[in-house]
């Protein structure tokens, strides 16, 4: 599909609010549109840039013998607490939710720190 055909479309003028000037390029070229702030939708042309820098990060770290992993962005508070970490994590985390059985999961900005 052609990008004339898409709903979305780019923007000739710079948002005020976008320093960075890939930041900038990535709005107008229509790659990515603002949801809220720091909240960014992956437009269909920006989404098949992003894939190609995935496959492209993916096939090196695959050459080097890396290997890849995918973790949840919802995690049980246990791991957290018994790394000490909880009580810095829960004042920064945007969410914490209490599941039915009484567990309590946080929903985490950086999955980095889970297998610590």
């Amino acid at each position: 599909m052609r990008t004339s055909q898409y709903l979305l479309s780019t923007q000739k003028e710079t948002p005020a609010d976008a320093e960075v000037i890939s930041h900038q390029l990535m709005l107008r070229a229509g790659m990515i549109r603002k949801l809220a702030s720091g909240l960014y939708t992956w437009l269909p042309t920006g989404l098949r840039v992003l894939k190609k820098v995935e496959n492209i990060v993916r096939e090196e770290m695959n050459n080097a013998g890396a290997i890849e992993v995918s973790m949840p962005v919802v995690q049980p508070a246990d791991l957290w607490q018994e790394s000490g970490r909880w009580s810095s994590t829960v004042r920064n985390c945007c969410v914490s939710l209490t599941a039915a059985s009484v567990r309590l999961f946080s929903v985490q900005r950086m999955k980095r720190s889970l297998p610590t």
